[in-house]
């Protein structure tokens, strides 16, 4: 999602600060943006469209919970996989860099998504 919004992009902008450009990222993150869902439905015939952004937060026991469920998700786990050892090591270090611990160690991200609405003329 651009701006961010993605629970994976902390990973993701480690991986491009160490000069990984081709990072997995999400399929059309374009396809995303709250004015091109509201003209794709708008052109599929849907009047009333309404957009709206939706944000939740997760909370993590640590950075080691964090990082292992990011390094299982499908397209960044396969990266990972393909990757020398001691690059995973160096995206892992960057990552955690960029997520400081709360005072009681845990590590809070965001996610947000856009959602859409409309209805079909009768």
């Amino acid at each position: 999602m651009h701006g961010g919004g993605f629970p994976l992009q902390p990973v993701f902008a480690a991986m491009r600060s160490l000069g990984l450009a081709d990072v997995a990222g999400p399929p059309s993150p374009d396809a995303s943006r709250s004015e091109t869902m509201r003209e794709l439905w708008r052109a599929a015939g849907f009047e009333n469209v309404e957009t709206r952004a939706i944000t939740v937060e997760r909370r993590f026991a640590d950075f080691d919970e964090y990082w292992t469920i990011a390094a299982k998700g499908p397209g960044l786990g396969a990266a990972l996989a393909g990757m020398d050892p001691a690059l995973v090591a160096r995206i892992r270090a960057a990552t955690q860099a960029s997520l400081p611990p709360q005072a009681d160690g845990t590590i809070t991200c965001s996610a947000r998504a856009n959602a859409v609405k409309g209805r079909l003329p009768r």
